[in-house]
């Protein structure tokens, strides 16, 4: 496949709608971020049903929509093997009636809704990874690989930005405005367009899904849609290890045969005094009608290797992704703790909780403003980084994308735990910035291009599961985190995880940079 000169556009169109379902995420992600200051006060002077406390109302709202995410990541297995393609559609449509609910002036209605939200979100984190890597060849995986990270920030970035339409929690419209339904619509606007983009335009599933499958038929057409001068089918089935061995035989009994023919000609050129004892010499060794038939069956016996060929192939490939091997085993672990490390940086307790984590304590619309702008500020680091991972991404490795990242970000959490010990307000919100650039040009979108790389669908599912477990433990302990253990002392323990995180990497992790997707999956085959 890598041999191949890839149609750039129709790749990057499918890459992006299944990256809208990130952007989606994203957004769903930051858009309540803005309402913790005029949601509970909405219910309270409609006297709604509520509950009472309004840190813990927040909370819970927030964090049952990464709650959710955890039996949406089991349930992506085995929806992707009926299809990547099926799940985003399933997915998205799960997710446009969580959005639905969210709309809904109820708490009973809020909370479900978020939870079903959560449910899909765990799915797209399961399956939008996977489905971007198999549909992109070696070449471009890297740069493509990238839209998730792009549009899960470029989401949060849009609902940081809706939040300047808001009231602020100390205006005199806090409680009666009905613009939190402005900023709670748009993703079933995302939901409903990616819903009708998968169902009718990119209505092909990825050629590594139909390979799997052993759909040769559907398997050409999604190839030539992807690649220009796409092999010939037969070329195609030969395309692997066995196909080889199958194509040298074929090669070498049509040589016997053209051989035989030559043999034959040059026979019947013979001096007349001279043929008729050729012939019977001929006659002897090879009786009339024999030479026919052997031809025939040399033909049919390729034929019939080659058949037996694709069959081994499809079965060879099926059972590999069923069957975990010790050194798939390790790939899976080494994913797993770099799934562990990516969340131990703390970034989702950012993203959840910016603006708590900004007022520092204050109350009032000033501190609000300033959480309000910091927030904003962290958007664009966001954006900022993961769209110069996009052009960095062809010239370095995802080990130094690993490294280098983390190496900022234990510099940036250090230095946030001194300022925090000063109240240097200014340089923890500068510090975040550079940090939360760092996490968006480095681990967070090379995770789960790494995982893609190394894992199937199973494996791609589990870290996701992980991922968003380490999310409900981090992020949802943010708040709790800073009252008990105080700024300085969380930005100081974050740094040392961060410690171990760069010495695991820099020992057991190995390069998928160039590497063909068979090379990945025996990386760690020692």
């Amino acid at each position: 496949m890598s041999s191949d000169k890839p149609k750039l556009f129709y790749l990057t169109s499918c890459a992006l709608i299944c990256a809208l379902s990130l952007f989606n995420a994203g957004y769903c992600y930051g858009y309540f971020n803005n309402l913790t200051g005029i949601m509970h006060k909405q219910y309270v002077y409609r006297d709604k049903q509520r509950i009472s406390d309004e840190d813990l109302f927040n909370s819970l709202v927030s964090g049952l929509m990464i709650v959710g995410a955890i039996p949406g990541s089991l349930i992506a297995t085995p929806m992707m093997k009926k299809g990547r393609r099926i799940t985003l559609i399933i997915s998205s449509l799960i997710h446009t009636l969580g959005a639905c609910l969210c709309l809904i002036f109820n708490m009973w209605a809020l909370l479900i809704g978020r939870f079903i939200m959560g449910i899909a979100i765990g799915i797209y984190f399961s399956v939008c990874p996977l489905y971007i890597s198999e549909m992109s060849p070696p070449s471009v995986s890297g740069p493509l690989g990238t839209l998730n990270q792009m549009s899960l920030v470029t989401g949060l970035f849009l609902a940081y930005a809706f939040g300047y339409i808001l009231p602020l929690s100390e205006d005199s419209d806090a409680a009666t405005t009905g613009l939190w339904r402005v900023v709670s619509f748009p993703p079933i606007v995302f939901g409903l367009i990616q819903f009708l983009f998968l169902t009718m335009i990119f209505r092909y599933d990825t050629p590594r899904f139909y390979k799997n499958k052993g759909d040769i038929k559907n398997y050409h057409k999604i190839m030539n849609l992807i690649f220009y001068d796409a092999p010939t089918q037969e070329d195609k089935a030969l395309d692997s290890e066995h196909g080889h061995a199958q194509k040298k035989n074929i090669q070498e009994n049509e040589n016997q045969i053209d051989k035989n023919s030559g043999d034959e000609k040059s026979l019947q050129e013979q001096p007349d005094k001279e043929q008729e004892v050729v012939e019977e010499s001929k006659a002897e060794i090879c009786p009339p009608g024999v030479k026919d038939e052997r031809v025939d069956d040399t033909t049919k016996q390729a034929k019939d290797q080659k058949i037996e060929g694709d069959k081994n192939e499809s079965i060879e490939v099926k059972t590999q992704n069923k069957q975990w091997t010790s050194y798939y085993k390790k790939a899976l672990l080494y994913c797993s703790l770099l799934s562990f490390f990516q969340q131990a940086s703390g970034v989702n307790g950012v993203t959840f909780f910016s603006n708590e984590i900004f007022k520092d304590g204050d109350e009032g619309n000033a501190a609000e403003r300033r959480a309000r702008l910091g927030t904003l500020l962290i958007g664009v680091a966001a954006f900022t980084g993961t769209n110069s991972s996009i052009w960095l991404y062809k010239y370095f490795s995802r080990k130094f994308f690993f490294l280098t990242s983390e190496i900022i970000i234990l510099v940036c959490l250090s230095l946030c735990g001194i300022c925090a010990l000063v109240d240097f307000d200014v340089g923890v919100i500068v510090l975040t910035m550079i940090y939360i650039y760092a996490f968006n040009c480095g681990i967070g979108p090379t995770l789960w291009i790494y995982s893609s790389d190394v894992l199937d669908s199973s494996g791609t599912s589990l870290i996701a599961l992980i991922n968003m477990v380490m999310t409900v433990i981090f992020a949802g302990t943010t708040n709790l985190m800073f009252e008990y253990f105080t700024a300085p002392g969380v930005y100081f323990g974050l740094s040392v995880i961060q410690i171990f995180c760069i010495l695991f990497i820099w020992k057991f992790i190995r390069e998928t940079k160039g590497k063909s997707r068979e090379e990945c999956e025996r990386l760690y085959q020692d």
